[in-house]
């Protein structure tokens, strides 16, 4: 199961794993699908990311822009303070753990409810 990381400058001690999974903060009554992106290197106050594209129920690829030979895959430096959960594993079928999906669901609805 994944780690929930709290939101404060002591949660950089939990390991964020390179090619392991994190979700972030949902952007503005975002809620339908989680924010996930898998690590490719991490430093104490950032990662650098490849975004992936998805739902709690479907296969998630990674996240392309373009056509062609001008496809590219976004990736992007982010802070760490917007990580919301890490250590995430996909299942071998490429999807979210049933546990996962429904623990990402319920603190979206926290962070929800909260704006």
């Amino acid at each position: 199961m994944g780690d929930i990381i709290p939101n404060d400058e002591e949660s950089f001690s939990i390991e964020v794993k390179q090619n392991e999974f994190v979700a972030f903060k949902p952007l503005s009554k975002y809620r339908e699908r989680p924010l996930l992106a898998k690590v490719v290197t991490s430093t104490k106050r950032s990662l650098d990311v490849i975004w992936f594209t998805g739902s709690y129920s479907t296969k998630w690829l990674e996240w392309t822009v373009g056509k062609g030979p001008d496809k590219k895959i976004q990736k992007e430096k982010v802070p760490r303070s917007k990580v919301l959960m890490g250590g995430i594993k996909m299942t071998s079928a490429g999807k979210l753990p049933a546990a996962i999906s429904k623990q990402l669901r319920k603190m979206y609805d926290v962070i929800e409810s909260e704006d």
